[in-house]
């Protein structure tokens, strides 16, 4: 999921209410993205009426909620990988929509805001994943492609053609064999497979 900052979006508030409202917000925002960047999604928060997106610099270890008002959606997927809670906190429900330990841990953000090296790993792994999934083809294996590199343990894999082992990201659907004499294009087996291809 992507979306481009639009400090533009803002000035079309035609409520005075949530024009007052957000004005604080869009002032902070503003002093902090470039309009018309680019930015990935790491998680989508619903609270208040409100809906946030998780964004990252890249200069960040940690994603950050920001309004959605002021992004217009580029790339409208989720990942397969995401999950949701729903939670009621003093008659208020919030929503949560991201990755597994996101929405599984409820100390997860909180450690990777005071920079915890698990959870700043964990989250680097799912950086990495949508941002190659952003430039490149799937998460989902690619049937035209009819090898697969045999499936080890702990994400690794092994080339079939030169027995070359690697460790792999799960969320990429076509891997290649590191070895320079080789460098054969295989389906991850720890991607998904998309049926409808």
């Amino acid at each position: 999921m992507k979306v481009r900052y639009n400090e533009k979006k803002f000035e079309t508030i035609q409520d005075k209410t949530l024009y007052t409202k957000l004005k604080d917000e869009f002032t902070y925002i503003n002093s902090l993205l470039q309009t018309n960047n680019e930015y990935l999604v790491y998680g989508i928060l619903i609270r208040d009426a409100f809906t946030y997106f998780y964004i990252c610099e890249e200069d960040q270890n940690y994603p950050v909620p920001y309004n959605s008002v002021f992004f217009d959606l580029i790339e409208n997927y989720v990942p397969n990988d995401w999950k949701i809670k729903i939670k009621y906190l003093e008659n208020k429900v919030i929503t949560l929509i991201s990755f597994k330990e996101m929405v599984d841990n409820n100390v997860f953000y909180e450690n990777l805001v005071n920079g915890s090296k698990k959870e700043i790993e964990i989250f680097n792994e799912y950086k990495n994943a949508y941002s190659y999934q952003s430039k490149h083809d799937s998460i989902y294996q690619n049937l035209n492609i009819k090898k697969i590199a045999e499936k080890l343990n702990d994400n690794w894999v092994l080339c079939p053609e030169c027995n070359e082992a690697w460790k792999v990201n799960k969320y990429i659907g076509v891997i290649k064999c590191p070895n320079k004499n080789c460098n054969l294009k295989l389906n991850n087996p720890y991607a998904p497979i998309l049926t409808s291809q």
